[in-house]
């Protein structure tokens, strides 16, 4: 079977050296995908979002390691604290109902310790810690989309350009056949074997041409800018693009292209949708992980000093120790059923999903079976355009014929 021309904007993963001749930049097509990888707002947003659910693996594993923290205060109590006693438990000849006040302390207090504290058991911890690592993977799975999703956008923005670059050259081409045709009528004018009509006619033709190319050449340089927008490339950065259409082109079987299967482990958005449904078992287990019991350890130490006067930093005078550890476990008995509420709201929501991932997979081989269908009728298109094209040209080259010889 004949081979079929398609169009392939195939990137190069690997890094390319951009050419620049002063102030211009040379770009083929994987120079064009490589720099927008590397440029665009879309990349660096998804690079970003690679990052952060990196930290959030982070932030969920530092929840098990031990926490330290010191603190150091001081006190100086202006008015020492009163208490009040019956009188006669210090002085047994005091009238009854006679008060004694007492003031007990030191009006310079100062402390210093350190608390610790670790996590001995705690059920949503290692759902925590899954749940992060999943959204990592997931994070990562998003940037390649997001870099497919470009390199498609670029390819697309890069082809409209040059195909515009390419109705620049023929209208100017076909201007050009149009002047000289326009010189030699005017000679057989001029010798009597036309009209002036037919010049004048020619001229008009000729006028509207030059005007539909300058509209083409806007159009072209609008093509350019919004190339460098989707590159992420400064607009006023002037570029020149080096492959042509011809190298944009491959040949490729129609057999081949017809033969190709829908691979739905292969497909990134389906493997996300399907990512989506672990994450949302994770919640479930997080919301069942609220009837667990947690069990913390801790451990207190602290040196104190009382002083008459602010002199903590006498060493001959003496700091108290005190020294406390324990284990604390919590264990819920009762929330009003707000926990199993959560837990059935989670699991809706996971079905929600699961069938989101259902209706993604129908979707994938509709748009399978529909990109096929497509494909046949833009085969029959271009068949039947190229057989245009040839008789249109059959016609013009006979009709120029028979003009040129009256």
């Amino acid at each position: 079977m004949r081979n079929l021309l398609i169009l392939t904007v195939s990137a190069l993963f690997a890094t390319t050296t951009l050419a620049q001749v002063g102030n211009v930049m040379e770009l083929s097509v994987e120079d064009a995908v490589v720099y927008a990888w590397q440029n665009s707002l879309k990349s660096k947003t998804a690079a970003i979002d690679v990052q952060q659910a990196d930290k959030d693996v982070w932030i969920q594993a530092a929840r098990g390691l031990p926490i330290v923290n010191g603190s150091v205060g001081m006190n100086n109590f202006l008015d020492l604290p009163t208490s009040v006693f019956d009188a006669s438990a210090f002085n047994p000849l005091a009238p009854p109902g006679e008060l004694a006040e007492l003031q007990f302390g030191q009006p310079w207090t100062m402390e210093a310790g350190v608390t610790a504290s670790l996590q001995l058991f705690d059920g949503s911890y290692i759902i925590g810690v899954k749940g992060a690592k999943g959204f990592q993977k997931m994070s990562r799975d998003m940037e390649k989309m997001t870099k497919n999703e470009v390199k498609t956008i670029v390819g697309e923005a890069y082809y409209t350009s040059q195909i515009a670059k390419e109705n620049v050259r023929l209208l100017n081409e076909n201007i050009a056949n149009m002047q000289r045709t326009i010189e030699e009528t005017k000679a057989l004018y001029e010798e009597g074997f036309a009209e002036e009509m037919d010049v004048e006619q020619l001229d008009l033709l000729i006028n509207q041409m030059k005007n539909r190319a300058k509209q083409a050449e806007r159009q072209h340089q609008a093509t350019l800018n919004l190339l460098k927008y989707k590159m992420g490339m400064p607009i006023d950065q002037k570029i020149t693009l080096t492959d042509d259409l011809n190298s944009l082109w491959t040949r490729q079987s129609n057999d081949e292209l017809m033969a190709m299967e829908l691979d739905l482990d292969a497909n990134i958005a389906y493997d996300l949708v399907k990512q989506d449904v672990v994450m949302h078992g994770y919640l479930v287990k997080l919301e069942e992980a609220k009837y667990y019991p947690r069990l913390n350890a801790f451990f207190d130490y602290k040196q104190q000093a009382f002083r008459n006067d602010f002199d903590f930093f006498d060493f001959d005078k003496s700091w108290y120790p005190q020294t406390l550890w324990g284990v604390k476990l919590n264990v819920p008995i009762w929330d009003n059923l707000g926990a199993a509420a959560g837990i059935k709201k989670a699991k809706l929501e996971q079905q929600k999903i699961k069938n989101r991932l259902a209706d993604t997979e129908q979707a994938l081989k509709l748009q399978a079976v529909t990109a096929k269908a497509d494909f046949t009728s833009a085969l029959e298109q271009l068949e039947t355009s190229e057989e245009n094209i040839e008789l249109a040209t059959r016609i013009k080259e006979k009709t120029l014929i028979k003009y040129q010889e009256g």
